[in-house]
């Protein structure tokens, strides 16, 4: 089956998409025959996927709290990284997390809008004197 997998590409993406979102099918189907044409001009390389796991493990050792102004988002339904994580994260730098409760990983392809509208208070709040 791995091996049907690599050779269709659709399929690929759509077995990304039903674990990184919560969109229905008929969407994923749609954005899946776009994305195969993409993912073969601009294949994930091995060692790209494997460094973003190595910077993703070393966050939740980061002590202190960055100097720039950010802002944390969740989803409850994330099915790669537990919403646990981001508030652990939050509470270790002592600031909130917003979290999502229907979305998946990928909040921007689930709820675009929501992101949005997070980043308009987030910039709002957060304004240079």
């Amino acid at each position: 089956m791995a091996k049907a997998i690599r050779k269709n590409h659709s399929i690929k993406e759509q077995l990304i998409l039903r674990v990184i979102t919560e969109l229905p099918d008929q969407i994923i189907i749609q954005l899946a025959k776009k994305w195969q044409t993409r993912g073969l001009k601009y294949p994930v390389r091995a060692e790209n996927f494997f460094r973003q796991l190595l910077m993703a493990s070393k966050i939740s050792k980061r002590k202190q709290k960055p100097k720039a102004p950010l802002m944390i988002l969740a989803s409850e339904k994330d099915k790669i990284v537990h919403p646990d994580c981001s508030r652990k994260i939050a509470k270790t730098w002592k600031m909130p997390v917003i979290t999502h409760s229907q979305a998946g990983h990928d909040v921007a392809l689930d709820d675009p809008e929501w992101i949005i509208q997070q980043l308009d208070k987030f910039l709002k709040k957060n304004k240079p004197n």
